[in-house]
């Protein structure tokens, strides 16, 4: 939002000083999770990008996001921007409420969660994130290998862990997988709940890193957890575990903006994104922004990737949201 400094003109010059000494800078309203940088100089430019994730742990988030906020807000000058600040949501619920208030620009997330927030409040999907180096993921559920499950429908009657509630890789795509297979799939209070033979039951770990334990020790019959973390493990532990389905492949993760951001500043930014890996500078700042290799534009994705991922993304967008989602929406 432009600064406006108000100077006194054919004053006095202790008027001058009493009035300069008064001045403050305009700024946005700010919720508890979001941080600042300096105020800019007054030939600066003074505009704001705000920049939001989702996240249990604020703190860590922007320590993060703010060097490549930073860097986003100095390459946008022309647009009159002159610094940027990191928004950080605890859900989803209050990503969209602060998107609907005009007080976050740019929202980066996972593509579960960013369609169903394209449904809800109409953003445009900017650019594909590199995150950690790769363009796409898919998840892979898992078993020990002494317990003979092989197949989606041989987790009936026993329980499966996710990680967290919006986490595409380790919840909302393997879910959407078993829904896609028939079972009922049923959140229950604890690993060791009994259920009913024709059920999948589900609990969260919080964790991936807890979910491998947990299938590792027997607490669970079965985890979700990405292509990639799977990969990393050591090997003394996936020589433990086998591997019985595979989802499709999604992006990574994406960028997008609000629907009334100004168009001119749309396109600065995603000019931004899709040149930083062109450049020494950009390319530190995107690997200290969790090892992204680089952005590329969302138009060069595959459509009938996209619309399978929005196919799968419709059944469980009132989980994600709320049921108004699907009555706001066709």
């Amino acid at each position: 939002m432009p600064s406006k400094w108000i100077l006194g003109i054919g004053l006095p010059v202790v008027l001058v000083g009493v009035i300069l000494a008064s001045m403050t800078l305009k700024s946005d309203p700010q919720p508890a999770t979001a941080a600042s940088t300096p105020g800019p100089d007054p030939v600066s430019p003074t505009g704001v990008i705000r920049v939001g994730s989702i996240s249990n742990e604020p703190g860590r988030e922007i320590e993060t996001f703010q060097p490549f906020v930073d860097y986003l807000a100095a390459q946008l000058g022309a647009s009159g921007i002159g610094r940027g600040k990191v928004i950080v949501a605890r859900d989803l619920d209050g990503m969209s409420k602060l998107l609907q208030e005009g007080k976050v620009d740019l929202y980066f997330d996972s593509p579960f969660p960013m369609l169903a927030m394209q449904r809800l409040q109409g953003i445009e999907i900017l650019a594909r994130r590199w995150k950690k180096g790769v363009s796409e993921y898919h998840s892979v559920l898992f078993a020990r290998k002494d317990s003979q499950i092989e197949r989606l429908d041989q987790l009936a009657g026993k329980v499966i862990a996710f990680e967290e509630v919006f986490s595409t890789s380790s919840y909302l795509l393997p879910k959407s997988s078993l829904l896609a297979r028939g079972p009922h799939v049923t959140k229950v209070a604890h690993a060791t709940a009994d259920v009913p033979a024709g059920e999948v039951g589900y609990v969260f770990s919080n964790d991936d890193n807890n979910t491998v334990y947990w299938v590792l020790t027997g607490k669970v019959a079965a985890g979700a957890i990405n292509n990639q973390q799977f990969d990393e493990l050591p090997r003394r532990q996936r020589d433990q575990l086998n591997v019985f389905h595979r989802t499709i492949t999604v992006p990574r993760q994406l960028a997008g903006v609000r629907s009334d951001l100004d168009p001119v500043v749309v396109l600065q930014i995603r000019d931004v994104l899709c040149r930083m890996h062109t450049t020494d500078e950009g390319k530190r700042v995107l690997f200290g922004f969790e090892r992204t290799a680089k952005f590329d534009a969302f138009d060069d994705l595959s459509g009938a990737a996209v619309e399978s991922l929005k196919a799968l993304a419709k059944p469980i967008s009132a989980e994600l949201l709320g049921p108004s989602i699907d009555a706001q929406t066709p």
